[in-house]
């Protein structure tokens, strides 16, 4: 079970970005390098679909732009 420390930032999370903290269950209030990697790993996620939709632009780019 994740500490309330932990769940606050998941909180944080999904308040800031509008999407569940994916891993949330697995959190453990003992393990904070695990915490870390989970965070992590959404941070990438977030990224990652960050890029995707700024590609989404580009057709519309190359129609449109002089």
């Amino acid at each position: 079970m994740a500490s309330n420390e932990q769940k606050d930032l998941m909180r944080q999370y999904h308040d800031h970005t509008g999407f569940e903290f994916m891993g949330k269950d697995d959190v453990k209030a003992k393990d904070p390098q695990g915490f870390i990697e989970a965070w992590e790993r959404n941070i990438r996620w977030l990224l990652d679909v960050a890029h995707e939709t700024d590609k989404m632009i580009d057709d519309y780019k190359d129609k449109h732009i002089d």
